[in-house]
């Protein structure tokens, strides 16, 4: 600890010494901490899992993020039409290729 540090800790120090509180403290206001922090250690650990679940549920279930949550389906749900229908079209592509084969040539075999 430098010279700096112990005269900030110093005048800390005074300042909490010459600090009052004007208003009394609400009645069985200590019971009621330590009743909190009783409770808090009694309470079950919980997992990794349930940690994140709170803390994505904190942040994600707000208002200001429901223009961001339809963007962003909106867009999964283009993406995943327009994948699903080019691969519907090269099948129908393939299966009207084969089927016009077949009447040009009807003896030829279809091609799968």
């Amino acid at each position: 600890m430098n010279m700096e540090d112990s005269k900030q800790d110093e005048s800390l120090n005074r300042a909490l010494k010459a600090w009052q509180v004007p208003q009394p403290l609400p009645p069985r206001f200590q019971e009621k901490v330590w009743n909190r922090i009783t409770a808090q250690e009694r309470a079950p650990a919980r997992s990794p899992r349930q940690t994140f679940d709170a803390w994505l549920a904190s942040v994600l279930f707000k208002p200001a993020f429901a223009p961001a949550y339809l963007a962003i389906v909106l867009f999964a749900g283009l993406g995943g039409g327009l994948w699903f229908g080019r691969e519907k079209s090269s099948q129908w592509d393939k299966e009207l290729a084969a089927k016009y084969v077949q009447s040009v040539d009807p003896y030829q075999s279809p091609r799968r």
